[in-house]
């Protein structure tokens, strides 16, 4: 879908995340919505997934990306 491909530049300052879209950009880390979820949620990590082919790009950026996420896995836990 055309309106849910796009090039996005995401910065972070003092612990503050900002998201823009930024089109005309040559992107440095190249990332599906389904690998940058399980990254963001601790499933795999971006350097691991770089390391199957599921991420294209600068390792460096790749590296410095993923920093920003959990490294621990998702749990559900039943307190029932």
């Amino acid at each position: 879908m055309s309106w849910n491909n796009h090039i996005w530049t995401l910065s972070v300052k003092d612990g503050v995340v900002n998201i823009e879209k930024s089109d005309s950009e040559i992107p440095e880390v190249i990332v599906d919505i389904q690998t940058l979820t399980k990254a963001m949620f601790g499933y795999q990590s971006l350097t691991d997934s770089f390391k199957v082919g599921n991420v294209l790009g600068n390792t460096d950026e790749i590296e410095t990306l993923d920093k920003l996420f959990v490294h621990e896995k998702a749990q559900l836990k039943d307190f029932f």
